[in-house]
């Protein structure tokens, strides 16, 4: 060891020198001769390094910086409590654990007595949970802090409807459709269309299954938002054409079934036929296409296709409800579900 520092020893310039019982000499006292004689039995060692104080700077844009602390001043806030449990219920509110989701949304309310989403969500939930009176309460706290909600409107007209309040739900949907004249919201229109339907105001049921058909495909197809007066069939025509080349979801299908419901009332089967095709093509698992459709097959005395339709709907098994009316029918009919 001692051997491998003899060339560089006075370059390094060690502060001291040890043998292997640890004995200490200054090396600086010694002369070189002095060095050179306790080179052959005494090891060199180093002063072990002093530390060093290093000081790092990192650079935070101020924007990132502001927004950190608004965060975590705001998670501390009962606002930001708030916000947690708002969105803590709408994660269950998702999983259809309603029950834990009302009792989010009652603490965000609790925290933030003005949170109108908290109530809205919070009358959703309940209204999941068939409590619609509960609902429609706090639907209607959530209206006097946002009066010209589209959405709650819209929502507590889905209430009103649920409990047969009819007349109040149509105003709710029209007062939905009037705050949203600019987005034009198809379902506010079908669910207009739906309450109206109930009170057998057909046409009107129509004409508003028409104008929400006609806000699903307006940007789509190029259309303009209102039809001219000789236009009566070119936006079915003109879906037809094209129904291949847009995913339009399940707002479109259901109009179309709701339309054709609305001319199965008026006893016209063949404008009910042609749009429940049209709602199945859109949406082949929809149960309530393929009811409607043997409904209307039936009362053209096409029974063959209307047994195929029921049987349809009891093999698809995702309508319950449906699944019970279908075999309903084959009864009728004389046929063994």
């Amino acid at each position: 060891y001692a051997n491998a520092y003899r060339d560089s020893m006075m370059t390094q310039k060690p502060d001291f020198i040890a043998d292997a019982q640890g004995h200490v000499q200054d090396i600086r006292q010694l002369d070189e001769s002095q060095i050179a004689a306790a080179l052959s039995s005494w090891e060199v060692r180093h002063q072990p390094p002093r530390l060093q104080t290093r000081y790092y700077v990192i650079f935070i844009p101020i924007g990132l910086f502001i927004s950190l602390i608004v965060l975590l001043v705001s998670l501390a806030t009962p606002e930001g409590r708030a916000k947690r449990n708002y969105n803590a219920g709408n994660a269950n509110y998702n999983a259809r654990s309603y029950d834990q989701a009302i009792a989010r949304y009652s603490e965000a309310i609790r925290l933030k007595f003005d949170f109108w989403e908290a109530y809205n969500n919070r009358g959703l939930a309940y209204q999941a949970r068939g409590d619609h009176a509960a609902a429609i309460a706090d639907f209607d706290q959530a209206l006097r802090l946002m009066p010209l909600s589209a959405e709650v409107f819209n929502n507590r007209g889905i209430a009103f409807r649920a409990i047969g309040e009819y007349d109040q739900a149509i105003a709710d949907f029209s007062e939905a459709i009037e705050q949203d004249s600019l987005t034009l919201h198809p379902e506010y229109y079908d669910h207009r269309g739906v309450a109206y339907w109930y009170v057998e105001e057909y046409n009107k049921a129509i004409a508003d299954f028409n104008a929400g058909i006609r806000a699903v495909v307006w940007r789509r197809l190029g259309l303009p938002r209102e039809p001219a007066p000789n236009e009566a069939n070119t936006l079915d025509q003109r879906l037809d054409e094209r129904s291949a080349d847009f995913s339009f979801g399940e707002e479109l299908p259901l109009l179309y079934a709701h339309r054709g419901l609305a001319y199965l009332s008026k006893e016209d089967a063949t404008k009910a036929l042609s749009d429940l095709d049209r709602a199945i093509k859109l949406r082949p698992r929809l149960a309530l296409g393929y009811y409607l459709r043997g409904v209307a097959y039936r009362m053209a005395d096409d029974y063959d296709r209307a047994i195929e339709d029921f049987r349809h709907v009891i093999a698809l098994g995702n309508d319950p409800g449906l699944q019970d009316q279908a075999a309903k029918q084959l009864r009728e009919l004389g046929v063994n579900p």
